[in-house]
């Protein structure tokens, strides 16, 4: 379906819902962004920004607006990690040139949680600008201390934010204290046998990142 078609399905279900976005960007607001930063945005994400909302209520701890007036050395460089690579070892020396996440916008934060020995990790959603995860959303400790990037099983931005639209009220609320690790599904580990290619690789990471936590691959 063409980003139109989706984008009015998507107001439909904000408006339904009774929901109130943040205004949107000017798109010569964010065409500047993009010519200073040497970036394109995903352009459902940009369609979604222009058009919809510039951030406001979303998953977890809500949509993070976007500041077009930001110059940052964060969008250089592609983001490394690949969606389908669940292997690659989570060493502390392997995210030191990172560059707090090159190649990502961050989104929305999640709800901070007990790993080990009461140490609290933060996990944020991160939408991929650049790299071989490109459009998609994709979870990080922003600590970096105890899981490397999981990417969420939603294609894009667009499916990302309308799966939270299809929650129940009372479980989109919920939602906003709650992060990834929370998400149905993963817990059983019978991975194998969920109907859904892109379900089940997700859930493939989010049990191994407690087993092979940063610095113990």
């Amino acid at each position: 379906m063409i980003i139109e078609g989706r984008l009015s399905r998507v107001a439909a279900k904000i408006e339904a819902v009774g929901l109130r976005l943040n205004d949107p960007v000017p798109p010569s607001a964010v065409v500047a962004f993009e010519e200073r930063n040497g970036i394109r945005l995903p352009d459902d994400y940009r369609a979604f920004i222009t058009t919809l909302g510039n951030g406001g209520p979303g998953p977890y701890k809500g949509l993070e607006p976007l500041d077009t007036g930001v110059t940052s050395h964060q969008f250089a460089g592609e983001f490394p990690y690949h969606p389908e690579n669940l292997s690659e070892p989570f060493e502390a020396t392997y995210w030191s040139y990172w560059n707090d996440f090159c190649g990502t916008l961050m989104l929305n934060r999640q709800e901070r949680i007990e790993w080990d020995y009461h140490e609290d990790a933060e996990p944020r959603t991160l939408l991929v600008v650049s790299g071989p995860g490109r459009g998609r959303m994709v979870m990080v400790d922003w600590e970096r201390e105890y899981f490397g990037p999981i990417y969420h099983p939603a294609p894009d931005f667009l499916a990302w934010y309308e799966e939270w639209l299809d929650h129940p009220a009372e479980s989109r609320v919920r939602r906003r204290r709650e992060c990834d690790f929370d998400r149905p599904g993963w817990g059983s580990r019978t991975v194998r046998d969920h109907p859904d290619v892109e379900e089940a690789v997700w859930a493939a990471r989010m049990i191994r990142a407690p087993l092979q936590p940063l610095g113990l691959a």
